[in-house]
């Protein structure tokens, strides 16, 4: 059957040979360091390989082309990626080339080209030493400023070559701003500032004079106005190289795909720490998701790339999801090849939660002393992976593009990142987990997108406390169209700067006014105003104080209960005893509603699913599909 119309995609060696020496060291998995290095290298560029993903059904992958050493200290590898493309092609596999846009290898890239002495990011001494400036111990890596002349030009040449070679999809790593002090960079943040605050004194407590001595801020201080548009002048840095590099890869090769890795997904600090915000992946078609979040339940949690998802759908972009390491029994890495259910659950998860791609198999990891590696060696392996990507391109034939219908939206918000981020971030992970172990279908709306309300009928805003006049209008328009909040904590008390208003942004949708009384008895209840269908609870849910109790006792079973009770009737319920079940709530091309349901346990448990007055159970093992 053909998967042209899916992406089935794994690793092949993204990582130069050179890059492995200079390491010096075992890394990702990946013994690069041996002696039969070079062996693995030229068996992964051969047709055998390509003969055994595409037996698999993998038709994507990802190796290596640029690593900052230099497009001249990198040309051999750049000719053998070229023959490796070539292999490729004859047997319908396609190529990402790698292209690192976080780090540059001074000791190598200086001596081709003389502008990249100037590349390296500084403190605001001056120096370049130490993280984030380079990159943590790997002392010979420096992380470069975009702002030097010289530097996103040479990224574009990059892309040219790439193109050149055969490239099908261009693959950005690291594309993150960890902050410069550079003269380059204080020139263009005070030009920034100045046509971004419109009153100064109002804004940042600085006359119009003041203005002119202004610097980047040298401390972590996210209540900081300043600090505040250091973030947002990183942010407009990352989208502006984002847009050179797709619109360069673009007008060379039309059909290029363009993805790009921000580690989404995993515990990175995004907006406060590499200033990226996820709306920028609009100009991508896809991105990685980077966190080793295979999917499993673990410690009473279910662990999962459907956050990861979230995010993609709510931006406009596909995941490709990451796979883990792996460990045999004694805890040695080994490369991740799923099997039996694990092979299942990662596939039904890119099915169910968004039509993402498919696999992150690392099977093509060099191992055995450069022996075959295992996708090429197991004819087993490859004959079940084959199956079930079969069974998901009929499948998705039979449905058509699907589309996420999930009734519940989380906000995630830019401001909230940016100035309260721990607290923030603590209470929407943990509702998301509290919704995905309830089965309760939700996606992600970002605070600058959200267009996606008219498609939801219950907005949660979890420890939301700056809110934008932009969001506010925008969500209190959608709850005049019969759209209902749930917020937590002190919703909407402070505006994007982080000044405290006089009241809630919505408290004549909560029925309720802000004061310290008020907030002191209603720590541990719910509060729902009838008139507008929205509720508040004043405490800070999902939070622990500092002796480690709950600083809110409203419990999990009555939140989901207030949610459940906020939902339309139309939207199946689904309940299951077990804590290890998930769903998905989607509309499909052919017309249909499904709903997905993914028991990420190993033991198969009962579901319950009503739909109005009809009543179903049903044994679910590992996967699900209802239509309605």
């Amino acid at each position: 059957m053909k998967t042209n119309d899916m992406m089935v995609w794994t690793w092949a060696g993204w990582e130069p040979l050179q890059f492995y020496r200079r390491l010096g060291g075992f890394h990702e998995a990946q013994e690069g360091n041996a002696l039969w290095s070079e062996d693995w290298f030229r068996a992964l560029e051969s047709e055998e390989t390509a003969k055994a993903l595409n037996e698999a059904g993998i038709n994507w992958v990802t190796t290596h082309f640029f690593k900052g050493f230099g497009l001249k200290s990198e040309e051999s590898e750049i000719a053998a990626t070229e023959r490796m493309i070539r292999n490729y092609h004859k047997n319908g596999v396609k190529v990402f080339t790698y292209i690192q846009y976080g780090t540059v290898m001074p000791e190598t890239i200086t001596g081709e080209n003389q502008q990249a002495r100037a590349w390296g990011r500084t403190d605001w001494n001056g120096g370049h030493d130490g993280h984030p400036y380079e990159y943590g111990d790997q002392y010979w890596r420096a992380k470069p400023c975009a702002n030097q002349p010289g530097f996103r030009k040479y990224i574009l040449s990059c892309v040219d070559r790439a193109i050149g070679i055969g490239a099908d999809g261009i693959w950005i790593d690291n594309l993150q701003s960890d902050g410069c002090y550079c003269p380059c960079c204080q020139k263009a943040f005070r030009e920034f500032v100045k046509k971004t605050v419109k009153d100064p004194c109002r804004d940042l407590g600085l006359r119009p004079a003041g203005l002119k001595g202004i610097a980047i801020p040298r401390a972590v201080r996210p209540r900081d106005p300043l600090f505040q548009l250091w973030i947002r002048f990183r942010v407009a840095e990352v989208r502006k190289s984002l847009e050179m590099i797709c619109a360069r890869a673009r007008s060379r090769k039309s059909d290029v795909v363009m993805a790009a890795n921000i580690g989404i997904g995993n515990h990175q600090r995004h907006v406060l720490e590499n200033a990226n915000w996820h709306a920028m992946l609009e100009l991508l078609d896809y991105t990685y998701a980077e966190n080793g979040l295979f999917p499993q339940c673990d410690g009473g949690k279910i662990v999962s790339q459907h956050y990861s998802m979230t995010i993609g759908n709510a931006a406009g972009v596909k995941i490709v999801p990451g796979a883990g390491v792996g460990a045999d029994s004694r805890g040695l890495p080994r490369p991740a090849v799923p099997r039996g259910k694990a092979l299942r659950r990662s596939f039904a998860e890119s099915f169910m939660f968004g039509d993402h791609a498919f696999g992150g198999p690392w099977g093509l990891r060099g191992e055995n002393g450069g022996g075959k590696t295992i996708i090429a060696r197991d004819a087993s392996w490859r004959r079940e992976h084959r199956a079930l990507v079969d069974h998901y391109a009929d499948l998705k034939g039979k449905t058509g593009k699907t589309a996420e219908a999930a009734p519940v939206g989380i906000l995630y918000n830019f401001e909230s990142l940016m100035s309260d981020e721990g607290d923030y971030r603590t209470v929407y992970e943990k509702m998301m987990q509290v919704l995905t172990q309830h089965q309760i279908p939700f996606r992600l709306v970002l605070s600058d997108r959200l267009k996606v309300l008219d498609e939801i009928d219950v907005l949660i805003l979890p420890q939301v406390l700056p809110l934008s006049e932009e969001a506010e209008a925008g969500i209190r328009k959608w709850v005049r169209k019969g759209g209902k909040i749930l917020a937590t904590g002190r919703c909407g008390l402070y505006d994007s700067w982080m000044r405290q208003r006089r009241d809630y942004a919505f408290s004549d949708l909560f029925g309720d006014h802000f004061t310290n009384l008020f907030e002191d008895g209603n720590h541990d209840k719910i509060i729902r105003n009838p008139e507008s269908g929205c509720v508040l609870m004043p405490g800070r849910w999902g939070i622990n104080m500092a002796n480690g109790k709950a600083a809110c006792a409203v419990t999990e079973s009555q939140l989901i209960n207030e949610i459940r009770a906020m939902l339309p009737k139309t939207v199946p319920q689904v309940t299951c005893k077990s804590r290890t079940v998930g769903a998905s709530w989607s509309r499909c091309g052919n017309g249909s509603m499904m709903l997905g349901l993914l028991n990420y346990g190993d033991t198969p448990t009962m579901v319950q699913i009503r739909h109005g007055r009809k009543m179903r159970l049903i044994k679910l093992d590992v996967e699900a599909y209802e239509f309605f």
